[in-house]
């Protein structure tokens, strides 16, 4: 086995700790609350905004399917 150095990357590992069957709002809530605690809320507000448009996208697409 082969071990990695030790990284503030929650690469792989976020992921299934923030959606872990709780639902959407909860799965920001989390990502906004670890953000906080790592120093990265510049990240996460982007990272929330672009998957809301992304949505949003989603969304108009299905309408005029």
């Amino acid at each position: 086995m082969q071990l990695r150095e030790p990284t503030n990357d929650l690469t792989g590992v976020a992921e299934a700790y923030l959606m872990s069957g709780s639902g959407y709002n909860t799965a920001l809530a989390r990502l906004r609350d670890i953000a906080q605690l790592t120093g990265r809320t510049t990240e996460a507000g982007t990272v929330i905004h672009q998957l809301e448009v992304q949505l949003k996208t989603y969304r108009v697409a299905m309408v005029h399917a």
